[in-house]
């Protein structure tokens, strides 16, 4: 239950989530560039009717991208859980819970393990007052 351990072990699964989330940005981007939003004309509603049509496809295509980038940090935080669960000896739900407490602080990535470990200690010290 080092502090260093569990802050290594998260950096380390933090640059492999980083690397495989610019991939997804980099094609969520380039997606975007090659397929913008398209303007309604307004002259013809046949003709606009087609844009907002193409748009609306457009737009699901944006959706489905970013959504494949939030699933990828909602598994990264997972993974963390399971970190958590396993340095700590916490069960999984209480080591859900105290991710989801430092995750609820809205801290940056880089000070996640200092919070994981202040909210393990206090979960794990609680636990072996109640049992």
């Amino acid at each position: 239950m080092d502090l260093y351990e569990v802050e290594s072990k998260i950096k380390e699964l933090e640059a492999s989530y980083n690397k495989e989330a610019d991939n997804l940005m980099q094609e969520l981007n380039a997606y975007k560039k090659k397929n913008p939003i398209l303007p309604m004309y307004g002259d013809d509603p046949n003709v606009d009717k087609m844009i907002a049509n193409k748009n609306r496809i457009i737009r699901s295509q944006y959706t489905r991208r970013e959504n494949k980038i939030h699933k990828l940090w909602e598994k990264f935080y997972d993974d963390v859980t399971d970190i958590v669960t396993a340095e700590y000896n916490l069960p999984t739900d209480v080591a859900k819970l105290v991710v989801q407490q430092v995750r609820d602080r809205d801290i940056g990535r880089s000070e996640l393990a200092s919070y994981l470990d202040h909210y393990a200690i206090f979960a794990e010290t609680v636990l072996d007052a109640v049992f």
